[in-house]
């Protein structure tokens, strides 16, 4: 949760089960956060939701049992004056060592004599490095996915999670404010955008070796043959320019280590596979825009039946736009044709997901469009079907991008919906002046 990094304090041991809260020990279990904003309080055995001390930051472990940490007892968490250094063990003592009484103290750390750390050689691929590049080494993707055959991977999807950035602020508008944060790309389901850089093949043993881009929040969806995912890495990992990387599998554990194997991984009998488009995509990498992947495909395939007047099954499947999406994107997102996880929710952690439990093989409307509609015998084309699956694998996301007027109030401003390129969509930087926006 966003809390600026203010809460409680939680030990970790990587020993236990990382997948569940086992390996946590609260050693401030009067403080927790379960949703933002806010912190929750244990006050009297009763759980209270408020946003003053006690709150920590900082901690550093002096050894398994005590820690030195910036702590508020009492006050507003923004007071600047709050803070002070002090000496917490895991029984809950409290010393305090050192407060200003003008400005909050953070990060404290022993000063003592310590030997100076090795400098290691670097071992980054130069060229790469110069290409703003690296490289990803999976040994056999099927490991560590229960309930999926080996072979059964055909491709990794590369996707980036596109940090939002202060540009993408509504200043201009801050009365807005489901437009002026978390709903600006999506009605429910979406809290950052996502774009791809296109797929790579995955061998007959499970292995693929590629390229990635550096410095960008990347992750990977397993994906079979008809390009729809089986898994989805939920956590992203940046690159480095020139490093080369490798995993075991998907979804192993860092204690996992790799099943023996007597021959090559046969990816790594190639060079790295650059990432190539999706059928009906003329470049790998590109954004992921509902009103210009998604809308001319149900124009062209659905409004027969789902059109405005009297549609079947009452669902509208219209472009008709509404105050921040569409009707068609409405009804389905609202009617939970498309299963999603909700990154803007307040529940209580992110356990594993297996398998085929969210994307387009949970997602009832890919399942109607594979079956086929009762009266309509158009088949719909490979390519078309892939830009529907890859929007739900998006995790359903309406806008390709951060950045324009989203609201229909402002229907007649130049900078209304702008349909975004590849690189409008990750840079930080508004592609329009601001007297503009």
């Amino acid at each position: 949760y966003p809390q600026s990094g203010i809460g409680t304090v939680i030990r970790v041991d990587t020993t236990r089960n990382i997948r569940t809260r086992e390996p946590m020990t609260y050693i401030t279990p009067h403080v927790d956060i379960r949703q933002e904003p806010g912190w929750n309080h244990l006050v009297n055995g009763k759980w209270v939701r408020h946003t003053r001390g006690p709150l920590y930051m900082d901690p550093y472990p002096l050894s398994k049992s005590t820690f030195l940490v910036a702590y508020n007892p009492d006050k507003p968490w923004a007071d600047p004056k709050a803070y002070g250094l002090y000496l917490l063990s895991e029984s809950g003592a409290h010393s305090q060592i050192y407060r200003d009484p003008e400005i909050s103290c953070w990060q404290p750390y022993p000063l003592r004599p310590r030997k100076t750390p090795p400098v290691l050689r670097s071992v980054r691929d130069a060229e790469l490095a110069k290409k703003n590049l690296a490289v990803c080494t999976v040994q056999n993707v099927h490991f560590g996915m229960e309930g999926i055959k080996q072979g059964e991977v055909k491709y990794l999807r590369i996707m980036e999670q596109v940090p939002r950035p202060w540009d993408a602020r509504r200043f201009w508008d801050p009365r807005n404010r489901l437009n002026n944060h978390t709903r600006l790309i999506s009605s429910r389901s979406v809290l950052a955008a996502k774009v791809m850089y296109g797929v790579v093949p995955v061998e007959a043993d499970g292995s693929a070796h590629f390229l990635v881009p550096a410095d960008r929040c990347i992750y990977f969806q397993a994906l079979d043959e008809n390009y729809m995912e089986l898994q989805r890495e939920r956590t992203y990992v940046n690159y480095r320019p020139g490093e080369k990387r490798s995993c075991v599998g998907c979804h192993e554990t860092p204690n996992n280590s790799p099943p023996s194997r007597t021959r090559m991984a046969l990816a790594l009998k190639r060079p790295p596979s650059k990432p190539g488009p999706q059928p009906g995509d003329r470049t790998a990498a590109r954004a992921i825009h509902y009103p210009t992947d998604v809308q001319p495909v149900l124009d062209k395939y659905c409004l027969r039946c789902h059109g405005a007047s009297n549609p079947k099954a009452k669902l509208d499947l219209t472009g008709a736009l509404t105050t921040h999406f569409s009707r068609s994107y409405e009804n389905i997102t609202r009617r939970r044709l498309v299963k999603t996880f909700d990154e803007g929710s307040d529940w209580g952690g992110t356990p594993y997901a297996p398998p085929k439990s969210v994307g387009s093989h949970a997602s009832r409307f890919i399942t109607q469009v594979r079956k086929g509609c009762t009266g309509n015998d158009r088949k719909l084309p490979l390519a078309d079907f892939v830009r529907l699956a890859t929007w739900v694998d998006a995790n359903a996301q309406y806008y390709g991008t951060y950045y324009g007027r989203k609201n229909i109030r402002f229907k007649d401003h130049p900078n209304f919906r702008p349909v975004p390129t590849f690189a409008q969509a990750i840079s930080t930087v508004c592609p329009t002046p601001m007297d503009k926006r």
